[in-house]
């Protein structure tokens, strides 16, 4: 992923992201944006990346995000329900995606 965001923020200009790692140091999520409008999310669980456009996913940018730009942070998983995966958790309660 460290490739990922030295290829944005040296071609990208103006782009900031954010980590979330686990306990034991393993990053779970990497979220992007590019300072135009758009965002991209990793997520190490499902190895997926996924991008969104502010018209998209518009509470994305009144979300946390603001407060944690270039920061890596520990996932706290109090709250966290057995019936949703952790990667619905983290983008529902900690990005507002909706789904």
């Amino acid at each position: 992923m460290s490739e990922a965001v030295r290829y944005f923020t040296k071609n990208g200009g103006g782009g900031s992201f954010f980590v979330w790692a686990d306990h034991s140091g393993v990053v779970q999520f990497t979220v992007y944006a590019d300072g135009k409008g758009y965002y991209g999310v990793y997520c190490a669980d499902s190895g997926t990346i996924e991008t969104f456009t502010d018209s998209e996913q518009p509470y994305i940018k009144d979300s946390w995000f603001a407060q944690w730009v270039n920061k890596v942070f520990v996932l706290n998983m109090s709250g966290f329900d057995d019936k949703m995966t952790i990667k619905d958790y983290f983008y529902g309660y900690y990005l507002g995606i909706i789904s």
